[in-house]
């Protein structure tokens, strides 16, 4: 029921502000090349099941929050959920600043260990903005959400 509701009061207005326009013909609100992925905290893979791959990629500009995205890595492209650090973040974790999470969706879990894999991909939308979580079930609940509206994105934007 918790995560049905995180996705009606989050995901689903920020789905219906997305223009009508396929994922081949948006330009990307950003892109990134040749990022190396970098070993992070591992809480979201380790405490939340939701393993991401770090990095830093140059030119980075983006406001706080969690994007929908494709990755290409290892000769395929695979949807994504990325995650630019909020404001909270980069003033208590100073390594945060320039951080981009990226969650390849669907990648089979003995594929997860990116360490030292170098990625390029396009954010593609802007999902929601960070929101506070007080405890790892609560996280995980917002994550399965996340996950959900990126494909549900990504499927409505690849016809």
């Amino acid at each position: 029921m918790k995560y049905l509701l995180s996705l009606i009061i989050f995901i689903l207005p920020a789905l219906a502000q997305n223009p009508e326009i396929s994922v081949t013909e948006q330009r990307p609100l950003f892109h990134f090349q040749k990022a190396v992925v970098v070993e992070g905290d591992k809480i979201a893979g380790s405490q939340l099941g939701c393993p991401t791959a770090n990095i830093y990629p140059n030119g980075l500009n983006l406001s706080s929050g969690v994007y929908v995205g494709r990755v290409q890595w290892d000769g395929q492209t695979w949807g994504a959920m990325m995650y630019v650090p909020s404001e909270y973040q980069l003033a208590n974790e100073p390594k945060c600043k320039g951080l981009f999470e990226v969650h390849l969706i669907d990648l089979p879990t003995e594929k997860s260990n990116l360490y030292g894999q170098v990625i390029s991909g396009d954010v593609l939308s802007f999902i929601r903005n960070p929101v506070p979580w007080t405890t790892v079930e609560a996280m995980k609940e917002k994550l399965e959400a996340d996950i959900y509206a990126c494909r549900l994105w990504i499927e409505k934007n690849s016809q």
